[in-house]
């Protein structure tokens, strides 16, 4: 089960809260605002009420192996800089900060911050899947159903072409390009006779349910290979236009 700390319960972090608890995510919250904490108390596992600016309380509350811990503090930006690097500092992997501008994004990033986000209606969404997923390597949302992401190939695809697998049939997606490494531009899908291999990345286009499902399947039967994660998914659309 993947384990989060959220530290202060913003609208980001809240969204966040909400919809990792649909998934039966291992949730610790961290406010000072005591009437926050009691709001969601029910949806996590452990609730604190307390400033988070403290290292000596922060390394009480927060295990070093969770799985991602995600920072929405707002004013004063000294606040969330600060407990960013607190983090960094305790060596957690993973941590995802919410910045109120460019500059703040900057240096949360300088900081230790793995992740920055900026509040938008659709921040949370792109992130829990991510998050979520060890095996879906990218996700941008499209609509509030639609998405496309990059996903790996599934065991019982590899050696099949696009065509005798029946990807679109059974999954429900459709494959728009691959590549071989997170680095590597994509190549377009030109034709179904594209075989299909363990190493490939996958671009898919698809509802979030059927992404997900597909991602949440393949983490079952594999486990993804410890690389850094790079975001292109911009990049291509913007040279592919």
């Amino acid at each position: 089960m993947i384990s989060v700390a959220i530290i202060g319960l913003g609208k980001f972090g809240t969204r966040v809260l909400e919809q990792l608890s649909e998934l039966d995510a291992d949730i610790i919250a961290i406010d000072k605002d005591r009437d926050l904490i009691e709001q969601y108390k029910d949806l996590v596992r452990e609730s604190y009420i307390t400033d988070a600016m403290n290292e000596n309380t922060l390394r009480k509350i927060i295990p070093e192996d969770i799985s991602c811990v995600i920072v929405d503090l707002g004013e004063p930006l000294e606040a969330s800089i600060l407990v960013t690097n607190i983090l960094h500092k305790m060596g957690i992997k993973r941590i995802v900060a919410k910045a109120l501008s460019n500059d703040h994004g900057e240096i949360l990033t300088l900081v230790g911050a793995t992740m920055v986000v900026h509040p938008d209606l659709d921040a949370a969404q792109r992130l829990v899947p991510l998050i979520t997923s060890s095996s879906l390597f990218d996700f941008m949302q499209v609509s509030s159903e639609f998405a496309i992401a990059e996903v790996g190939v599934l065991p019982e695809l590899e050696g099949k072409t696009i065509l005798s697998s029946g990807f679109r049939q059974k999954y429900f997606l459709n494959i728009i390009a691959y590549r071989f490494k997170i680095e590597d531009d994509f190549q377009f899908i030109k034709n179904t006779d594209v075989k299909l291999s363990k190493e490939m990345h996958l671009l898919v286009a698809g509802t979030n349910k059927d992404i997900e499902t597909y991602s949440r399947d393949k983490e079952k039967k594999t486990k993804r290979s410890s690389s850094k994660k790079t975001s292109l998914l911009a990049g291509f659309f913007k040279k592919n236009k």
